[in-house]
This record gives structure tokens, C-alpha cells and sequence, in this order.
């Protein structure tokens, strides 16, 4: 699919999930006895500067983890809900979730008043657009800054999200926004060029590579 060319103004994280789903499609071990969701983080292919991500952080409502810096590696908290196969299951939409959560905890470290969160890890059937402004209690980290929030739609659907992308960057710029974090899809179908934009658009990219 062919995409209206736009570059957000704040640097863009990329959480990419496929990393996570290759495993599980061939089989390998994704869970372990603990649980949290492995992430490791890389510089991407855009233009901007790498975001390093650092020592867990818990930000009170919103962050329980952190994703891990380029050079080593974090847990985020994970439900135990119901996986298996390569499907987009809870558990590993709740992976997707924790380890975006952990990337935005690290950027509100780094000094960014106001992240924007683009989310995929929604259940399936969720009305994209939908919108998350926290101005005071749960979703206000304690050490200050504030995370907003903005459904792209469902990981499972991800012809819905690439329809939604450009209207959630722009949205996110339109908020004022320091970072942007953007939670991936699989590369499948409509998913692999949605994935394509994103890494060209990304500063930095976080793989999450297994439920542990």
C-alpha cells in the first residue's frame, strides 16, 4: 500500500513485536517461569537520534518495567493470560504493551515532558482514534511529564492500523508531543508495509524477543 509522506517532528520509537512472533511461529521457547516480556533496543533507520533506555523506572499507574538499553537488556511486566502459536495473543499484545510502556518510562527520565503512545496491543475490534489525555492522577508519572495515548487499532487488524498511522502521527505532533512510541505489528499482509514506514520514520527501534 502507498502512504502519504509525513515525518513526524519528534523522534519516533519503534516497538517491534516480530522478533517475538517469529519465535513463536517456529516453535521456539517464549515463556519462561517469570512474568515479563524481554525487550532489547537498537538504534533505527531514521534520522533522528538513538533513544537509550535505562534502569527500571516504575511510573505509577501507566509503567511497571522498562525495556533494556542498546548494549543490554529489561523486563516489563506481562500477564499470563492465555498464548500459543503465532497468533496475536493476549500475552503477547500484553509483551507489545509493556515494553512501549518502558520505552515511554525512559524518555520521561530523559527529560521529555509530554510522550505520545501509539498503540496496537488494543484488543480486536477497537475503535481506532480513540484517545487518552491523562492531565492528574494514575497516568501522571511521579517524577513529572505526561503520557498520552492514541489507538491505532489492533495488532490483530492491521489493515486498520495502516489506515490509522498517519492520522496517529499527525495526531501526536498536533499534541505537542517531545517522543513518539509506536507499538508495531506483524509483518504480514498490509502489516509488512506498515512496518517499512515506521522503520523509516524510527530513531530508534526496541524488539521484543520473548515472554519469559
Amino acid at each position: 500500500m502507498k502512504y502519504r509522506h509525513y515525518s513526524p517532528s519528534a523522534p519516533v520509537t519503534l516497538i517491534d513485536v516480530q522478533p517475538l512472533l517469529e519465535r513463536l511461529a517456529g516453535g521456539g521457547s517464549s515463556s519462561g517461569g517469570s512474568s515479563h516480556a524481554a525487550a532489547s533496543a537498537s538504534n533505527g533507520g531514521g534520522s533522528g537520534a538513538g533513544v537509550g533506555v535505562g534502569a527500571p523506572t516504575p511510573v505509577a499507574g501507566l509503567v511497571n518495567g522498562v525495556s533494556s538499553s542498546s548494549e543490554s537488556s529489561a523486563s516489563s511486566s506481562s500477564s499470563q493470560g492465555d498464548g500459543g502459536g503465532c497468533s496475536c495473543s493476549g500475552r503477547v499484545r500484553e509483551a507489545l504493551r509493556c515494553a512501549a510502556d518502558g520505552a515511554a518510562a525512559a524518555l520521561l527520565r530523559q527529560g521529555a515532558a509530554r510522550v505520545a503512545v501509539l498503540r496496537t496491543s488494543c484488543g480486536a475490534g477497537q475503535q481506532p482514534g480513540w484517545v487518552q489525555r491523562p492531565a492528574g492522577g494514575p497516568g501522571l508519572p511521579q517524577a513529572g511529564g505526561v503520557v498520552v495515548q492514541y489507538a491505532l487499532g489492533s495488532m490483530d487488524e492491521p489493515a486498520v492500523v495502516a489506515r490509522e498511522l498517519f492520522a496517529g502521527l499527525r495526531w501526536a505532533d498536533a499534541e505537542g508531543a517531545d517522543a513518539i512510541v509506536v507499538e508495531g505489528v506483524g509483518e504480514q499482509h498490509e502489516g509488512l508495509a506498515v512496518m517499512n514506514r515506521l522503520r523509516k520514520a524510527a530513531s530508534s527501534v526496541v524488539a521484543v524477543e520473548s515472554i519469559q
